[in-house]
């Protein structure tokens, strides 16, 4: 085990313990990690915000869940996404709806921060394209593990929008 993993190893045993000090190390070290994913996810500021706070109290009040013997930002990526599919569920219900003005604005907003170009041609895809590309290009998911946790998906339609996703990316990023 290197020295990074020990001192990860340690900072859990203290958070475990009940030390604040050493959670809030652990924080700084993958806030940044959670909140990437979440706009990834999200494309929308304020609820990657918000959602990577509720996530970091959700692993604070179940940190003793841990194993010490799997990688720490991997149970926080599963909190992650698992806060994300509800928010994920509602946006797909309001998914028909007009774009609004505001919407359009916040967009133009968005484009204007120093993005990767790899975000910005993320901000093209809808939300079924962008959520399968994520989970399955960025974080290795296979379709079958996403159709686990969204079995309102068929692996088909999964892989379907997976598809239609990379085409829209390549597209975007030649460009």
């Amino acid at each position: 085990m290197d020295e990074n993993n020990k001192y990860i190893q340690n900072l859990i045993e203290g958070s475990k313990k009940g030390n604040v000090r050493t959670y809030y190390q652990l924080v700084s070290m993958y806030i940044d990690n959670v909140f990437t994913l979440l706009f990834r996810l999200s494309n929308d500021q304020a609820v990657a915000l918000d959602l990577t706070k509720e996530v970091f109290l959700f692993a604070w009040k179940n940190i003793q869940q841990v194993r010490m013997n799997s990688a720490f930002i991997s149970w926080m990526h599963g909190i992650t996404i698992h806060f994300y599919l509800a928010t994920f569920r509602e946006r797909l219900k309001n998914d028909s709806k007009p774009v609004t003005k505001e919407a359009k604005i916040e967009h133009r907003h968005m484009t204007q921060l120093r993005l990767s170009s790899f975000d910005v041609a993320l901000q093209s895809l809808d939300i079924k394209e962008r959520f399968m590309l994520i989970l399955i290009d960025v974080k290795k998911y296979t379709p079958s593990e996403v159709n686990e946790f969204l079995p309102e998906f068929p692996v088909s339609e999964i892989k379907l929008h997976l598809h239609s996703g990379r085409a829209k990316m390549a597209e975007t990023l030649r460009k």
